[in-house]
């Protein structure tokens, strides 16, 4: 077929494609409680031998963080600890001691490969029954605190003032949500609400497991968005 050269060009539209958008496959970070693990069989096998000393270099009663604050005061000597089983069962990588944790030289290694920014350290010296040197410990303490609970869409029973202001958390369910502005790149913190409550990664959770840490556990919390 010869085409008429008188003939306008017809124009042909072509239908371009719309690309499908791709959903995202970053899935949200899983958070979670971290503690140690409250076991049976009494008290820890330790003693601080030089408490006394080390609560006159703080500026409260009782051994731990100075009010409001948190890491450790200046001490005029190392927490001196008695590794001792007649005092109990024997010491894990993790132990709670007043508002501190007490960690096994290789649990420190491992929060440092993971967030070292999150946490305060303090050398113990160790001492066995028999006066022997122990096995290095550190007292550990989690320094953030963040108000990172989206508390409109979470399941967290709160405590208010009568103004209506939040006083304290009095618990976490599983479906809490963490606001990602807040807790994006970190690891572990603490909750402004509930300071006593440590939160971390499954980042830092993947890392205490792989490791096999004697002591510690973890319970999801929920998840950052």
């Amino acid at each position: 077929m010869i085409n008429d050269p008188n003939e306008e060009p017809v124009a042909v539209e072509r239908r371009e494609e719309k690309e499908t958008p791709k959903r995202s496959t970053i899935k949200p970070r899983k958070f979670f409680k971290m503690s140690r693990v409250i076991r049976g069989g009494g008290a820890v096998g330790l003693k601080l031998l030089n408490k006394d000393l080390l609560v006159q270099a703080g500026k409260r009663l009782t051994f731990g963080p100075d009010p409001g604050t948190r890491g450790f005061p200046v001490y005029p000597e190392a927490p001196h600890f008695l590794f001792d089983r007649r005092l109990g069962r024997d010491v894990q990588d993790i132990e709670t001691y007043t508002a501190y944790w007490l960690i096994s030289d290789r649990m420190k290694r491992v929060l440092e490969s993971v967030d070292p920014a999150g946490f305060a350290f303090c050398k113990c010296k160790t001492e066995l029954r028999n006066g022997e040197e122990g096995p290095p410990y550190w007292l550990c303490d989690v320094l953030r605190v963040l108000d990172a609970v989206d508390e409109e869409n979470s399941n967290v029973a709160i405590k208010r003032g009568e103004d209506g202001k939040v006083l304290q958390y009095l618990g976490l369910a599983k479906t809490c949500f963490f606001r990602k502005n807040v807790t994006e790149s970190l690891d572990v913190f603490r909750l402004f609400y509930f300071s006593p409550q440590v939160i971390c990664s499954d980042r830092m959770r993947l890392a205490c497991t792989v490791e096999n840490l004697k002591g510690i556990k973890f319970l999801e919390v929920g998840i950052e968005q």
